[in-house]
């Protein structure tokens, strides 16, 4: 029977979940067990924490990922395009011998400074030093400059990502200066530039850049460009708002282009209406309602 590594960033994790034998690698974001123990104890999770979950996994990306997506309320979730999800659970299947390997103690790389050029890293302890490029498999990142490459899987915990594609695992904290993020959560830690086009946002600062798809669930947006996914953060600062969904949390300031207003606290900004700028201290639902395109 094929095992998955199963994650679930946020709060709904699955750190104080009770579970059998078969499950290893249980943290609060995540756990590996075959498909089926894996997807009962998921239905389990989000019931316990009464989120709907959608009818069925979708496919996700490359090598044979599939996510589960979930809403806050039956009403959200009703013929929704997933745009108004609040999070997503991801399972990637795993070669058993890699998954041993990678979660046995002492096992694996591990590098405490220097350079690192090109070849792969399957798995171990990155204390320190300079990642030029390669692929990145799975393991834990403590400290360093990451300066371009792939990253698959594993957890981000400190230093700087200067450029590069980072495709799952959990970044948690350090600081993000540029490069493409296609899945996984950003847990800590301040987002300077990029592309994030997919996966959970929880926190601590957005700074600028460009966020594509995805769920913005914690944390400060100081500025950049909104272009679609689930707003409930903390707090919107300023930056320019494209499309997507505003679930909650309070506007400050920026320029709304366009997309949906679900709740929240709007204090100001720009709302783009027949064309022109308008300044408005009301929310673009309630503009709209009282001045119809």
């Amino acid at each position: 029977m094929s095992n998955y590594k199963y994650e679930l960033p946020g709060e709904t994790g699955f750190g104080n979940y009770t579970v059998d034998a078969s499950v290893t690698d249980l943290d609060p974001d995540g756990f590996t067990a075959d498909e089926s123990t894996g997807d009962d104890i998921c239905q389990d999770v989000l019931g316990e924490n009464d989120l709907i979950a959608a009818p069925q996994w979708d496919t996700y990306g490359s090598d044979g990922a599939m996510r589960l997506l979930f809403w806050a309320s039956e009403e959200d979730a009703k013929d929704d395009d997933g745009s108004n999800a609040i999070g997503q659970i991801v399972k990637t299947p795993v070669d058993d011998d890699d998954d041993d390997r990678i979660s046995e103690t002492g096992v694996g790389e591990v590098w405490n400074g220097g350079t690192w050029e090109g070849e792969d890293w399957e798995g171990g302890v990155w204390n320190d030093g300079v990642w030029e490029d390669g692929l990145w498999k799975d393991g834990i990142w403590r400290d360093g400059l990451w300066k371009g490459g792939i990253w698959r899987g594993g957890s981000f915990e400190g230093g700087t990502w200067e450029n590069g594609v980072w495709k799952g695992g959990s970044f948690l904290g350090g600081t993000w200066e540029g490069g493409y993020w296609l899945g996984g959560s950003f847990h800590d830690g301040t987002w300077r530039s990029g592309d994030f086009r997919g996966g959970t946002f929880l926190g601590d600062i957005w700074r600028s850049g460009d966020f594509r798809g995805g769920v913005f669930l914690g944390g400060t947006w100081k500025g950049g460009r909104w272009h679609g996914g689930s707003f409930k953060g903390v707090t919107w600062e300023d930056g320019g708002w494209y499309g997507g969904t505003f679930l909650g949390g309070t506007w400050e300031d920026g320029e709304w282009h366009g997309g949906a207003w679900r709740g929240g606290i709007w204090v100001k900004g720009l709302i783009l209406y027949k064309g022109k700028w308008v300044k408005s201290n009301v929310s673009p639902a309630i503009f709209f309602k009282n001045n119809p395109v």
